[in-house]
């Protein structure tokens, strides 16, 4: 996490004042952001309606809610049910946003973006990112014939028409000050999740709501140059462990490997950073361990000493119950 991402974190997420100074520039944000919404929702602007009907699985905040481990949860139930999914993502950190592309074995994660190679590494799913949704949907619809479209994202992209909203919340961050950006992590007001089909919250292991939720189980250590595999608990009796993340929550991701093992030692990144094999230098061949996000920039690096976390998606039984009538609905479209 870099400075700019630190200062306006801290801001948004603890007590303080600092967050006055750029309210001139939130309620410019929050109109803008609001008449968008209703002249879109009212017709007034014209959304692309898809034959193939589109689900979106967003945030209306800045940050990680667990977007990417849930589509490819959501991605894997509905394929257990004989139903044929592709999946459109911008491509976050992909060097050309412009570029529409398709996902394969031999595509780089430069050209795709970290989250996308990684729904791709899990799923092998018909895979598409490029900053034009729309453009995007109608390739897919133009070259395949499948029974949904999900969309990693793009809530607020209102030219891609949509037939259900998944929005997912960090039931740890929550909303923060609840302000929109620039004062506040919120990327729209809280009064639009009443126009979202369905909410689904984030929690850690051991707080479980009777809402839809879910939690991210660590199951193992995976070795990135190996492939060998150990216990999450592998380096629990280790002087010190290093861990490094580029995520957009990074914390969560620290605390929960704090609770497994005795000493880490974190180092942050921005969302999306683009790794580079002398970054570990600071390990002094240590250990690393890091998330799966940050593994697909790795997996060409030679260095024996970088592990990321496997995980496993704990939905709850109300969140089971939705997926279910999801699957129904998409069946019965």
């Amino acid at each position: 996490m870099n400075g700019i991402e630190k200062f306006f974190t801290n801001i948004w997420y603890q007590k303080n004042y600092i967050h006055w100074l750029f309210l001139p520039v939130t309620l410019v944000f929050y109109l803008l952001s609001s008449i968008k919404f209703f002249l879109y929702k009212t017709s007034f602007l014209k959304s692309y309606k898809s034959h193939t009907p589109i689900i979106v699985v967003g945030n209306i905040t800045t940050g990680g809610t667990g977007k990417t481990p849930f589509i490819i949860y959501l991605y894997h139930q509905l394929q257990q049910n004989n139903i044929t999914a592709a999946i459109i993502s911008r491509g976050y950190g992909k060097d050309d946003h412009g570029k529409i592309i398709r996902i394969t074995e031999t595509t780089k994660t430069r050209e795709s973006g970290d989250e996308a190679r990684l729904i791709f590494k899990e799923t092998k799913a018909i895979l598409y990112v490029g900053s034009d949704r729309v453009k995007v949907v109608k390739k897919i619809n133009k070259n395949h014939q499948v029974d949904v479209i999900l969309s990693d994202d793009g809530m607020q992209h209102y030219q891609m028409g949509r037939d259900m909203e998944l929005c997912l919340i960090d039931n740890i961050r929550k909303f923060g000050n609840k302000l929109c950006l620039p004062a506040g992590p919120l990327r729209e007001p809280i009064w639009r999740l009443k126009f979202c089909q369905h909410i689904i919250y984030q929690q850690q292991e051991d707080n479980q709501k009777k809402d839809n939720s879910f939690f991210l189980k660590h199951t193992k250590l995976i070795n990135i140059k190996s492939g060998q595999q150990k216990p999450i608990d592998y380096f629990k009796n280790e002087k010190i462990i290093y861990a490094v993340a580029g995520i957009g929550n990074p914390d969560r991701f620290f605390k929960q490997l704090k609770k497994i093992n005795n000493v880490i030692i974190c180092k942050s990144y921005a969302d999306h950073y683009q790794y580079k094999i002398d970054d570990f230098n600071f390990a002094n061949n240590k250990n690393i361990i890091m998330t799966a996000k940050d593994m697909v920039k790795c997996a060409n690096f030679n260095n024996k000493n970088l592990w990321y976390v496997a995980t496993d998606l704990q939905a709850n039984n109300n969140l089971k119950l939705t997926i279910k009538g999801i699957i129904k609905w998409i069946q019965n479209y």
